[in-house]
């Protein structure tokens, strides 16, 4: 498991801390044992397809009791193989629930049958028809009736109201209740047949789950992670008892840091980098490296990597500490602006210095992210404030970037149509989610390239978290991320996306107002 390093490492200075996993940028070590490990994976004989499915893989540079440095590596989850390969550390979760799984397949075919029952499906075919024959035939009656009620009324304004009238009203009402308890009659005894059946399901698969139930708990409870003082808690402790994700521990960093602490060896740097096909909704590019996840990952890793020196959290520097507001353009009603990069538009969690705090008497239309660039505009009062946010939901108001993307984009213009919603797992990530996702469209053309790289105009036509981001760098997109993307692509001096145009009607002058503020990126 442990791996020397091929390439000659002793000119490199080791580093004093551990990476932030995070937010990160892999250390010169890292980058090398990468290096070496993607040769072994490119020799290796795979059954596991890397063409269809990817997977994340890490290293953890660690040093011995002699103070040499090696490097461990590992998978992410499972690979479709028989045998794993034997430079990676193994998975943490060895128990063996043989007796529990066999119930479980047992009880799995018993559903499997009851589910394809051919009485059972035919029953179901059979309600279903009675269900729409009896709807159709109710339906046709009803019309009889209206039919019926028409004539009487002729009749009685004709001035011939007599018993019969209301005798051959209520007959058709007991006909149409008599009519009702047949279909219903017929369908309750066909419902009951196959509640009778559907209950035997649901009891195995109830059953079935508190198996499955009982299996989780039983390795949650026996799933314990070490840290660098030599602690051990479980996955429960972990969590605080709360929800655990399903493939808690299962993750390379864990499985890194955990072969380390058992064999004594001490952790100086780590990274992980995607190694595959892309990922069908996440931004997932081969060999580029990724932070650790925040749902599964941060609370194990909080735990491991105490009794480590670690890197400070970058995000909680504030890089817009010198960085100056220039205005743009300004009069009684408004107020308008170029961010800089790295300036947040409002205060975050952890940063306050914003946009909105250098300028808090005036009020905020709409956020551009903290790395990008840009114009914005500000209102000066509540009334201008309405108009131009009226302006916005409607649309009227054109904004344009320019991004210099990482890659060559071959088509000159075009249109990107990806929906998009939050990463419940790793927030504030975004994904592409056809089921769930909001809609989220985007034109673009291109204004030149160089041997590598692409600058485009982007008009997005909505306004979704990390939209112009997430549709540069999605294989389904243009599949070029920004330059210095930091969460989708490879990170850079800055995040190359700057809002270069803003066209809006003044709310008192009514004029067509044009505001360029143009950057050079190529």
């Amino acid at each position: 498991m442990l791996i020397e390093f091929q390439s000659d490492i002793s000119a490199i200075e080791v580093p004093q801390e551990f990476t932030f996993p995070f937010y990160y940028r892999p250390h010169q070590l890292s980058e090398i044992a990468c290096s070496e490990l993607q040769s072994k994976l490119e020799k290796y004989s795979w059954q596991h397809d890397f063409n269809f499915i990817g997977k994340m893989f890490g290293v953890l540079v660690v040093k011995d009791n002699k103070q040499n440095l090696f490097y461990l590596s590992a998978v992410s989850g499972k690979l479709q193989e028989p045998n794993a390969p034997r430079f990676l550390v193994p998975s943490l979760n060895q128990l063996n629930f043989e007796n529990e799984k066999n119930i479980v397949d047992k009880l799995n075919k018993k559903i499997t049958a009851l589910q394809n029952d051919e009485d059972y499906l035919t029953l179901l075919q059979k309600l279903d028809e009675t269900t729409k024959q009896s709807e159709k035939e109710i339906k046709n009656f009803r019309q009889v009736m209206r039919e019926a009620k028409k004539i009487r009324k002729q009749i009685r304004e004709q001035g011939l109201n007599n018993d019969e009238l209301i005798k051959e009203s209520l007959h058709y009402k007991h006909q149409l209740q008599i009519l009702k308890e047949k279909w219903n009659e017929n369908i309750s005894q066909l419902q009951k047949t196959i509640l009778d059946h559907e209950s035997e399901l649901d009891n195995l698969i109830l059953e079935r789950k508190k198996i499955l139930q009982s299996i989780q708990k039983a390795q949650f409870s026996q799933f314990k992670l070490l840290n660098a003082q030599g602690y051990e808690e479980n996955l429960f402790s972990i969590f605080k008892d709360s929800n655990i994700p399903p493939g808690s521990g299962d993750c390379a960093g864990p499985k890194l840091l955990q072969y380390a602490y058992e064999n004594n060896l001490v952790p100086v740097c780590m990274a992980e980098f995607w190694w595959g096909a892309p990922h069908k909704s996440e931004i997932r590019k081969h060999k580029h490296f990724y932070p650790a996840c925040t749902s599964r990952c941060k609370p194990i890793l909080n735990h491991m990597l105490k009794g480590l020196n670690i890197e400070k959290n970058p995000l909680l520097i504030n890089p817009a500490t010198d960085k100056k507001i220039e205005i743009l353009f300004e009069d009684d009603f408004l107020y308008i602006i170029n961010k800089p990069h790295g300036l947040l538009s409002v205060p975050g969690k952890d940063i306050n210095d914003s946009v909105a705090t250098r300028l808090s008497k005036f009020l905020i239309l709409h956020r551009l992210d903290q790395e990008t660039s840009g114009i914005m505009v500000l209102a000066k009062d509540t009334k201008t404030h309405k108009n131009l946010q009226k302006q916005f939901i409607e649309r009227s108001i054109s904004k344009r970037y320019i991004a210099l993307l990482d890659g060559i984009v071959s088509k000159q213009e075009g249109e990107i149509d990806l929906p998009l919603r939050g990463d419940p797992n790793n927030r504030p990530y975004q994904l592409v989610c056809h089921q769930y996702g909001k809609k989220s469209t985007t034109k673009y053309q291109l204004l030149k390239t160089n041997e590598s790289q692409t600058l485009v105009h982007f008009w997005p036509k909505t306004g979704r978290t990390h939209q112009l981001r997430m549709h540069s760098s999605h294989h389904q997109g243009l599949n070029c991320p920004i330059v210095g993307d930091t969460m989708y692509g490879k990170s850079a001096n800055r995040l190359h996306l700057h809002a270069d145009r803003l066209e809006f009607t003044h709310p008192v002058s009514k004029d067509r107002i044009l505001i360029d503020c143009p950057i050079t990126f190529i």
